[in-house]
């Protein structure tokens, strides 16, 4: 029950059932684990470790709870520790995807693009944007835009095809319907990463037009030289009725990256 209000975020009540049962049982370690799913969240990462710790003392080989750890630590900023959790983790279950998007994210906070990319390049033809998302942000840490290109749009390519695919990016879909709550100064758009992409795809098909336009142009000030942008910018203006500029910011994507609009 309490695991079915985590997943339904009823998380109140999901804390008083847990509660109930570490009265009769401290230590009881299906409670525990789940306290320690609520903690995280409910970004009380440091509260999480205490169930954690009490699991661990008692089976340090709780495979269910390494993912649950290792974000945790991730979180924290505790980057080794996390690490350590995802690989052992990937020790049980070698081809689980999950486990090494996280271990990739790990590596990039590491500044240690370079074994990002023999993890997730197996799945280059997935359809699952946050994987290539990954890729394209590796490609890119270790300087080579063509394939950073690549992977952009191949993210652009799905989600034109299919907007649903817009949910594995995970941004907030409230701003996508209520625009006029876009804070460009949000740490969220510091840089352009897939959930800008994807909620400028969503902006488009809702038709917010001018916001859509103000968050491309406001990237394009952080990665002026970027083909996916100018295809986006062009987009945007042919949906407003503007072919002339939609006409100019397709030929600049093309003469950036001749591939871009195959």
């Amino acid at each position: 029950l309490a695991i079915t209000y985590i997943s339904s975020d009823q998380l109140q009540k999901a804390r008083s059932i847990i509660a109930k049962i570490l009265v009769i049982d401290a230590e009881n370690e299906a409670a525990n684990h789940l306290l320690a799913i609520l903690f995280f969240t409910t970004k009380e990462y440091r509260k999480a470790l205490y169930p954690i710790g009490l699991i661990e003392k008692n089976n340090p080989d709780h495979k269910g709870l390494l993912l649950v750890s290792g974000s945790v630590y991730y979180e924290l900023g505790k980057l080794n520790y996390a690490e350590k959790k995802f690989k052992k983790f990937l020790l049980y279950d070698p081809g689980n995807l999950s486990a090494k998007k996280l271990l990739a994210k790990v590596y990039l906070k590491k500044q240690q693009a370079e074994k990002v990319i023999p993890l997730l390049i197996p799945y280059k033809e997935s359809k699952d944007t946050a994987t290539l998302a990954l890729l394209n942000r590796a490609y890119k840490a270790i300087g080579d835009e063509q394939k950073a290109v690549e992977f952009y749009n191949k993210i652009v390519k799905i989600n034109a095809q299919d907007p649903q695919t817009l949910k594995y990016t995970g941004f907030d879909n409230s701003l996508a319907d209520n625009p006029q709550k876009i804070n460009l100064q949000d740490e969220q758009f510091k840089e352009f990463n897939s959930t800008g992409l994807s909620l400028i795809f969503q902006l488009l098909k809702n038709n917010h037009i001018n916001s859509a336009l103000k968050l491309i142009k406001h990237y394009q000030t952080k990665e002026p030289g970027n083909s996916v942008l100018y295809t986006l910018l062009g987009q945007a203006y042919w949906q407003e009725g503007n072919l002339d500029n939609a006409q100019i910011n397709f030929k600049k994507a093309l003469k950036l990256d001749p591939k871009q609009l195959e």
